[in-house]
């Protein structure tokens, strides 16, 4: 089966940013233009500058063109869930680093305020969420744990695969049940200058639930995502 036209051109131009025929910060022609002069179709051209965009080769922007802004593919997180301990996997596969531990009550975070929790008072863990070998994150956190879950050895600085597992070490709980929400929202400044995007850029907005077998709260984790760099796939098979 012949390759689609979009991904020989993907191939292509990557292979002259790589090469510095094309150089990082060089603004590239408008579509229509640069369409013709490649001898393909826009769409053509669309397809691939997404693909581009997505592996963080490209930037596009409203009437300010498109800037290659790297000659390396950014990796990107990529989910593969077919069971419960695969929804967790995030934690396992990467790195979270602590930038800041605090507390909260419940009144004054918009994600807690709903919940029907034992406690008002609550750990506030933020941090971001690195590949191996990525300097940039993908994901800035905030994760709360009920006050008194909260005397678990953690400091600025330290690097942990998840707060759950130290949770699970310090006092014996074991995750039952995991409820996550998803939606669109747009980076605030802080946040985008942890993920290295624009400000006000489109990111996922992830809450996750984490409950045990009592059904009693163990975790809320306020996860914001830069979407370019992470990929979930769900396979599940039901029955047999």
């Amino acid at each position: 089966m012949s390759r689609a036209l979009y991904k020989i051109l993907v191939d292509d131009l990557l292979r002259k940013i790589t090469a510095g025929e094309i150089a990082v910060g060089e603004r590239l022609p408008p579509e229509a233009e640069y369409a013709e002069q490649l001898g393909v179709s826009r769409s053509t051209l669309r397809q691939a500058f997404s693909q581009l965009e997505a592996g963080g080769i490209i930037k596009r922007r409203k009437r300010g063109g498109t800037e290659v802004i790297s000659n390396k593919p950014v990796k990107s997180y990529n989910m593969v869930t077919n069971g419960f301990y695969d929804v967790l996997s995030v934690a396992r596969d990467t790195l979270l680093i602590v930038t800041d531990i605090a507390e909260a009550a419940s009144g004054t975070v918009a994600e807690l305020e709903k919940l029907d929790t034992v406690t008002d008072q609550w750990l506030v863990c933020s941090g971001c969420r690195y590949m191996a070998g990525q300097a940039v994150p993908f994901a800035a956190l905030e994760i709360y744990v009920p006050k008194h879950y909260s005397d678990i050895e953690l400091q600025v600085g330290d690097t942990t695969a998840s707060l759950l597992g130290k949770l699970e070490e310090r006092y014996g709980v074991t995750a039952g049940r995991v409820k996550r929400e998803i939606s669109a929202s747009l980076a605030s400044e802080k946040v985008s200058e942890q993920l290295g995007l624009e400000s006000g850029s489109a990111v996922l907005h992830l809450v996750t639930q984490i409950t045990d077998a009592n059904d009693e709260l163990l975790e809320v984790a306020v996860s914001i995502i830069d979407p370019a760099r992470f990929n979930v796939t769900t396979d599940v098979v039901v029955g047999g």
